[in-house]
């Protein structure tokens, strides 16, 4: 039997049996998000945090706050170029522990009184486990009404509705990727199988990926369909065409240079 988280295994396994081999995206969706056994959407081990000096792993929030007082004065460029719109949204993706929403906070309300006034912060989170962390974490802040608020996922936002910045940290790395090889010069993307008790990729069916990164051909009824995530890219047409994702957005991250230059429209 493959070591691991048991009930976790047993929707993996039961979903493969239903439908066939997965994507490894897909395994990899379940074993970080699935809703009630997925690592980040539920607590540690007998408690414990995941992220921290304790934890799994940590991160630059967990060090210092210097980041998030550099982000404080990169954003409030873009706030300048914005023309100081009020309110100013700041929304962060995937906010682990809630400490880079924390020194942003702290740093604003100390030192940029007539930004901090203007400023909500939206989280979009859809971890429970998470959002506990955060919410202990941000407690001094929402004893002020539409300080900080919480979405589970970007689609949650009103058209038109948010003037600001989005940014986050270290997020992309936990996005579900899509494993490809190749085989007889042709692109072939990895599917997971279950078969007596062990996950395995080897000898599993492939499908080719086309040119344009859409469409598939399928050698063998037995491949599941799944339907690619919807991710920044398709979000991104969105922006630029105007479509049902389409926000008055100004992308950031801490490693840029200039946020605000770059507006979505």
């Amino acid at each position: 039997m493959t070591d691991g988280h048991l009930e976790l295994i047993r929707v993996m396994a039961d979903e493969i049996q239903r439908a066939g081999p997965i994507p490894f995206a897909r395994f990899m969706e379940l074993a970080l998000y699935h809703p009630e056994f997925g690592y980040y959407m539920r607590a540690g081990e007998q408690g414990g945090e995941r992220i921290g000096w304790h934890g799994d792993y940590y991160t630059s929030s967990d060090v210092h706050p210097m980041l998030a007082r550099a982000l404080v004065r990169q954003v409030r460029q873009a706030d300048d170029l914005m023309g100081r719109p009020d309110p100013f949204t700041v929304i962060e993706m995937g906010a682990g522990k809630g400490l880079l929403a924390r020194d942003f906070l702290d740093e604003s309300a100390k030192r940029h009184r007539s930004f901090y006034d203007r400023l909500r912060y939206v989280i979009i989170e859809r971890s429970p486990a998470m959002r506990g962390s955060q919410r202990s974490n941000l407690a001094p802040w929402l004893e002020v009404p539409g300080r900080v608020s919480w979405l589970n996922g970007l689609e949650d936002l009103q058209p038109d509705s948010v003037v600001g910045v989005m940014l986050s940290n270290e997020l992309v790395d936990a996005f579900p990727v899509h494993r490809i090889t190749i085989e007889r010069g042709q692109v072939m993307e990895i599917f997971v199988d279950y078969q007596g008790g062990r996950f395995s990729a080897e000898g599993n069916p492939a499908v080719l990926l086309c040119a344009d990164g859409v469409g598939r051909s399928v050698p063998t009824s037995r491949i599941a369909g799944h339907d690619r995530p919807r991710g920044f890219h398709e979000l991104g047409r969105d922006w630029r065409r105007g479509g049902p994702a389409s926000h008055r957005l100004h992308e950031s991250n801490e490693f840029s240079h200039g946020a605000g230059r770059g507006a979505m429209a």
